[in-house]
């Protein structure tokens, strides 16, 4: 049966600007993980920077923050690439690839969780950048290195979690 009363709550369908932030990390953090799971060893790291890019570019469309691809990018890789051993890790998995068989299982496996964890610190760092009514041109690179390790963490479990469901 089909009702027509009308919603009461007139906000009721509408999201807070920190769920429609989280809802935007969450959705590029399941595509990272799929694009991790590319079997072309570094075609997978190219694939998942153009999504994190993307989801940096949506969060500050969010938060009413003015984008360019260049300097997405480049913060990026700068913060990323601030974390010497995530970067090692990154293209260590995507380098396993090269081995046939085992290498291509173990280098996906590993790739997918690095990827999604990646994309989740990212995507909460900048989240907690623009909170804080930042910009794309006052960024705090080693603040940003801080908050990443921590959200790296949690990202790892997300990303595990995420794997196992499906």
């Amino acid at each position: 049966m089909v009702s027509n009363e009308s919603n009461t709550d007139p906000g009721a369908d509408e999201s807070t600007q920190e769920q429609r932030g989280e809802k935007i990390v969450m959705q590029h953090v399941k595509f990272s993980m799929v694009a991790g799971a590319i079997p072309f060893p570094l075609v997978d790291i190219a694939a998942v920077t153009a999504i994190q890019v993307d989801m940096i570019r949506k969060l500050a469309a969010l938060y009413k923050v003015d984008f360019t691809q260049e300097r997405g990018k480049s913060l990026a890789s700068s913060v990323i690439g601030a974390t010497v051993g995530d970067v090692l890790g990154r293209a260590g998995a995507s380098m396993l690839k090269f081995i046939p068989g085992i290498g291509t299982i173990l280098g996906v496996g590993s790739q997918v969780i690095f990827a999604g964890a990646t994309t989740y610190a990212l995507g909460k760092v900048f989240e907690s950048h623009f909170e804080d009514h930042g910009t794309l041109s006052d960024v705090n690179m080693n603040e940003l290195k801080s908050q990443f390790k921590a959200f790296f963490s949690k990202g790892k479990e997300i990303a595990k979690n995420l794997r196992g469901k499906q």
